[in-house]
């Protein structure tokens, strides 16, 4: 077997790779192993099991969609609104989830209870990603004359925006909005996503 110069790097990288094209249960420690091409053993030196590995593979994602969030604000020579960066960030959000559903899934699955003890470089990388909605949830509020809300309200706004933008890539990725959505019959105008981003925002800002 092969010696590897950095064994931990290389095995997230190849179960992202892994999750990515086939899906959760093609990801195995073995597995990584034999296509890395080192001992069946030898990811164990970084990793105690297979949810230790999973949870680096979706701290990577965290980091990833973060970067793909905070990408998607303007530059300054071009600042826009509070709320169309919000918008803005919410498109960026919906586009990772829609080219990243394995991975999505197991960002936001249930397969890491108790995160903060048991997987705290993980946990903090999803703080971190959560923080960019925050922030801009918190300048679009601003920009409305609702400075400095309690803490509670900015939190459930925020987790708010959470929700809705989380649940619209979800039926955008199912294509559930071309078959079934309020209005019946075949009258039912075209959606477009970019108009429901939009309306989205709007709703939620006035709420």
């Amino acid at each position: 077997m092969a010696r590897h110069g950095d064994l931990r790097n290389a095995c997230v990288a190849r179960g992202l790779s892994l999750l990515e094209s086939k899906g959760l249960a093609a990801v195995s420690l073995r597995e990584i192993a034999r296509e890395v091409g080192v001992s069946p053993r030898a990811p164990y030196r970084h990793f105690a099991d297979k949810s230790a590995l999973l949870a680096a593979i979706a701290e990577e994602g965290f980091i990833r969609f973060a970067a793909a969030l905070a990408s998607s604000r303007p530059s300054s020579r071009r600042r826009a609104s509070p709320q169309r960066r919000l918008q803005a960030l919410g498109a960026a959000y919906i586009d990772f989830a829609i080219g990243h559903p394995h991975l999505v899934a197991l960002m936001f699955g249930d397969a890491f209870p108790d995160r903060a003890r048991r997987f705290p470089a993980l946990h903090r990388a999803a703080l971190a990603a959560f923080a960019l909605l925050d922030d801009a949830v918190q300048e679009a509020l601003d920009a409305r004359g609702q400075r400095r809300r309690a803490a509670t309200v900015t939190s459930l706004t925020a987790i708010s925006a959470w929700a809705l933008v989380h649940g619209l890539a979800d039926l955008l990725r199912h294509d559930q909005l071309t078959q079934v959505r309020p209005g019946h019959g075949a009258r039912r105008p075209r959606v477009e996503r970019a108009d429901l981003e939009r309306f989205a925002v709007r709703l939620l800002l006035r709420a």
